[in-house]
């Protein structure tokens, strides 16, 4: 009886798991559906349109990105909209930026010398003053992860340091993954409006090391059921499959620009087949990303308005190069 209890209790366990996750996915295909929504709006120039996208999905969403909060802040700015943006600013408390850095937001200065302001400080203060020792754990693996490499020397000196020092790390994510504590941005917290978190050059390293070293596993489906359950940013997971190098094509991560004495060129993109392009934009969608050829349009956007202040989850590689490189990629690669 007690085993018949014991197995039904474990039967249950995995039902409710798989429901969560179930919701949680569908959950995230509703917010990145919203998102690519608004920012459709804003590179068409529509704000108020944008604005009314970025509201309807922030507010009602179960977790967010900053990145999306952020360029909905703007708007509100931008449109003169002050309750809105003081209702949107809520959801910047418990992202772990700190007043200094709020305070150093440009765009923002117009609201500081509204009431409201302070207040918002006063609640960021007390949600910074709360202990969070799973903050504190991936600070420290950001800090092991960066402080031999960034000793003279790096890897031709502490090359075994640093390769034992990256196992410990990826092994505590990986645990840290197995029970359900893997920190989004929620739990995490951001370093900065672009969403940059302690784990990120964790991750970025190992992924990186998996297509050089055939005996370290690569982490395919762990990053992908991360993105699922909104706790990574697509493009994000997009880089470090990519460097993996595991033949999952997203495309995304295949713009290159090239740095020519000091001159960045055009971007450049990788050819594809029809049937290559069905594959990438199905993989896509598997990811909650949008079609190739929109995220295209977004890439040019950032690439075109340098100056443009929104933040948007693009990826684009920039090459140190000669004049006879940049030549012959004019001859052999499309432009954007």
């Amino acid at each position: 009886m007690l085993l018949v209890l014991k197995r039904q209790l474990a039967i249950g366990i995995l039902l409710c798991l798989a429901i969560s996750l179930k919701a949680q996915t569908a959950y995230f295909s509703t917010y990145q559906q919203a998102i690519h929504k608004a920012e459709k709006h804003l590179l068409a120039g529509e704000q108020a349109e944008a604005l009314a996208a970025y509201h309807d999905i922030l507010l009602q969403a179960d977790g967010n990105f900053i990145k999306d909060v952020h360029n909905s802040l703007l708007l509100a700015t931008e449109l003169g909209r002050a309750d809105t943006f003081f209702v949107l600013l809520d959801l910047v408390v418990g992202k772990g930026l700190t007043n200094e850095y709020l305070a150093a937001q440009q765009p923002f200065n117009v609201h500081h010398a509204d009431p409201r302001w302070q207040l918002f400080l006063d609640k960021n203060e007390e949600a910074l003053a709360v202990d969070n020792p799973l903050r504190d754990t991936i600070r420290r693996l950001e800090e092991n992860d960066q402080y031999f490499r960034l000793k003279p020397g790096s890897y031709s000196v502490y090359g075994d340091t640093i390769a034992f020092i990256d196992s410990i790390n990826i092994d505590i994510i990986l645990d840290l993954v197995a029970n359900g504590r893997f920190p989004g941005e929620a739990l995490g917290g951001v370093t900065d409006m672009y969403g940059t978190q302690p784990l990120d050059i964790v991750l970025h390293h190992y992924t990186q090391l998996t297509s050089l070293n055939k005996d370290k596993p690569k982490i395919t489906s762990i990053l992908v059921d991360l993105v699922h359950q909104g706790k990574l940013m697509p493009n994000k997971c997009a880089l470090w499959l990519g460097l993996q190098n595991d033949g999952l094509m997203l495309g995304g991560n295949k713009i290159f620009q090239l740095s020519v004495d000091g001159r960045i060129s055009d971007a450049y993109v990788q050819t594809y087949t029809n049937l290559q392009q069905k594959i990438i934009d199905q993989n896509r969608k598997w990811l909650h990303m949008e079609p190739l050829t929109d995220y295209y349009e977004v890439v040019k956007y950032v690439i075109d308005h340098p100056d443009q202040p929104f933040i948007f989850d693009v990826q684009r590689q920039v090459i140190e190069a000669d004049a006879a490189m940049l030549d012959e990629w004019n001859k052999k690669l499309n432009k954007l």
